[in-house]
């Protein structure tokens, strides 16, 4: 099916599926989208106090960079389980940039922006960054 979207995008035609006719612009447009390249790796924990500061900035600073190529992984560390955050960095491929952010530990409070392509460290952001300097380092990051 998405072929058959992403055809009719390329040939400027409308598509209609279900009866709900799509203008080719509207296709062309999800054409578009493009697979990220930079993670932003939030390790929260219901416990912690700079997460509690970290999250809502975060939250705030997200608002106008949807757009941007930006996985957002936000990982669960309340019950304090280093093996399962650590398999769920490892499955994401962002590792060992978090862990070098980190000091080698799993940390929480903090966002870790990482380039997806070539696994490297880009940022650190800790819950004194204040909502403009987070969305400011998302776009740099994404480029």
């Amino acid at each position: 099916m998405l072929a058959r979207i992403l055809k009719s995008a390329a040939l400027g035609v409308g598509l209609a599926l279900s009866g709900l006719s799509l203008p080719s612009a509207l296709v062309a447009a999800h054409a578009e989208v493009t697979e990220p390249t930079v993670a932003a790796v939030r390790i929260h924990a219901d416990w912690c106090g700079h997460c509690k500061t970290l999250d809502p900035k975060l939250d705030a600073a997200i608002i106008g960079t949807e757009a941007l190529p930006i996985k957002h992984i936000r990982i669960d560390y309340t019950d304090r389980d280093h093996a399962r955050a650590l398999t769920e960095l490892r499955a994401a491929g962002v590792d060992t940039a978090v862990l070098q952010a980190m000091g080698g530990t799993i940390a929480t409070g903090r966002l870790v922006l990482v380039n997806l392509e070539t696994g490297a460290l880009i940022a650190e952001f800790r819950s004194a960054a204040t909502v403009e300097e987070i969305r400011s380092g998302l776009q740099a990051a994404a480029g």
